[in-house]
């Protein structure tokens, strides 16, 4: 196990050390990407990290409901409701009615959309990871699918606390 993230204070209870914490670390590193992302997508591209997301997915997996691109970028529904939407308003993505499922895909200005985006997400990942060897980079890839498949046990974990607390 790794050195826990907390650290004693004087009155004897525990605060967080941000050094050791590796929450902190993701959600610092997470917040700063998102935001420059949307920020650089919306002024280059008029679409925000939300509908990048989207148009990403829908790249990959092509022909698919709002509710398999949830899965696969862990976003609120509505959130990618509501990405998609903007995104067919655009004439980006458009919605095949299929066996009662609303399957979405990207028309040719959406995937020509798509193709500038990447371009710019791929300079600022190779920022992101200067000065790492593919090594590293492998590695650090493997930790985080580690960590994604560990988030089943958080959720069994906040289903416990939850319960704990409810019969306290």
């Amino acid at each position: 196990m790794t050195k826990a993230g907390v650290k004693p204070r004087e009155d004897g209870g525990l605060t967080i050390d941000a050094a050791n914490y590796v929450p902190h670390h993701l959600s610092i590193v997470n917040n700063g990407l998102s935001w420059g992302a949307s920020r650089i997508y919306l002024k280059m591209f008029g679409v925000g990290i939300n509908e990048w997301r989207v148009l990403s997915a829908l790249t990959n997996e092509p022909g698919i409901t709002a509710s398999r691109i949830v899965e696969m970028v862990a976003l609120n529904k509505s959130v990618v409701s509501r990405s998609a939407r903007a995104l067919e308003q655009t004439g980006h993505v458009r919605s095949d009615a299929g066996d009662r499922r609303r399957l979405l895909c990207l028309t040719p200005l959406g995937v020509a959309l798509h193709d500038r985006i990447i371009a710019v997400a791929i300079q600022r990942e190779q920022a992101l990871l200067a000065g790492f060897s593919d090594a590293d980079k492998d590695a650090l890839c493997d930790l985080l699918q580690r960590m994604r498949a560990n988030l089943r046990h958080v959720d069994e974990a906040d289903r416990r606390i939850m319960a704990d607390q409810t019969t306290a």
